[in-house]
């Protein structure tokens, strides 16, 4: 699918992020691939990342970044940064914005390639959500890792709101939690313990065949937060977006004149359905937690790599290779 790039008749734009990850590169590298005598492959490329967090000053990030930008400073007529913070999402999507209107760029006149792999989830749903408010039209790209290592972090430094979404909070309903849990136990429980929720429904990401071997990690790594009281455990693959859609739909018709707080807590691509999910409903708040020290080393190597098509409604034709 990636190939389809270089036959779309609208100009393109790529948005990436820098990361920390071998797969961060993962892009990159199938771009390589495919033969083109193409010298300038996008008009814009927008790159998001802080060099001034921990994980920014690693050998492996500065390398990533090298990387990045010797390819995209080659392939796109403009090279954009921008210095994006989960602690100021706010201030990520203004920048966007800033960068978009200072080059005259309306996003609907270009195709879009949104490589998420090393984007911070609550970064990611932020950056979403604006294109798909924009009617935009592109390819997704993720790709997963061979493996993980844990733990991913420890502690918990902060929580946090996402203020651009859920507008009507009503304090005589109840508090609906639903969290799509991973492999970091820390932060699951300090969102439920700052939400103090009602009700808890925790979504477990079922894996794969090909990646049994993760089965069961979410479960022992949030043991507590599954035995803490009115907490309701459930499986969803989030591989099947549509079929994600239709789950979170179901839950939330039940809790839909409550206060429902979704958490993200699973892989980036969980995060997209939710963006889909959570369009044009003000009851819905979006919560996150950041971890005192994260490991330098989360994930091994590049594994498969998953692309889709997107618009404004949906997401269509989801490959894995």
């Amino acid at each position: 699918m990636i190939n389809e790039v270089y036959k779309s008749r609208k100009p393109l734009i790529i948005i990436f992020g820098y990361g920390f990850e071998d797969r961060t590169t993962a892009l990159i590298r199938k771009l390589e691939s495919i033969k083109s005598q193409k010298i300038i492959l996008f008009e814009y490329a927008f790159s998001f990342g802080n060099q001034s967090s921990s994980l920014g000053k690693t050998r492996k990030w500065q390398q990533n970044k090298f990387i990045i930008n010797e390819f995209f400073s080659y392939h796109s007529r403009e090279f954009i940064n921008i210095s994006s913070s989960i602690r100021n999402p706010i201030d990520t999507i203004l920048k966007m914005r800033d960068s978009i209107s200072e080059n005259n760029i309306d996003l609907s006149d270009y195709q879009i390639l949104f490589d998420i792999t090393s984007f911070p989830k609550i970064t990611l749903l932020s950056v979403f959500s604006e294109l798909i408010s924009s009617n935009v039209n592109g390819i997704l790209f993720y790709s997963e890792p061979k493996d993980y290592e844990l733990p991913f972090s420890t502690g918990v430094k902060y929580f946090g709101l996402l203020p651009q979404f859920g507008k009507y909070y009503n304090p005589n309903r109840k508090r609906i939690l639903i969290i799509i849990l991973g492999f970091e136990g820390d932060r699951a429980l300090a969102i439920w313990n700052n939400c103090d929720p009602d009700k808890t429904i925790a979504l477990i990401g079922d894996p794969l065949y090909e990646n049994i071997a993760w089965k069961g990690i979410a479960e022992k790594e949030n043991e507590l937060l599954l035995n803490s009281n009115n907490t309701e455990k459930d499986y969803i693959s989030f591989i099947d977006p549509h079929r994600a859609m239709k789950k979170i739909e179901e839950i939330y018709k039940e809790y839909e004149n409550e206060n429902i707080i979704i958490a993200l807590l699973g892989t980036k691509f969980s995060t997209i359905p939710i963006a889909y999910f959570i369009k044009d409903k003000p009851n819905i708040f979006i919560v996150y937690s950041a971890a005192a020290r994260e490991a330098e080393h989360q994930t091994i190597g590049i594994g498969r790599s998953i692309t889709c098509k997107f618009d404004a409604q949906n997401i269509r034709n989801i490959k894995m290779e």
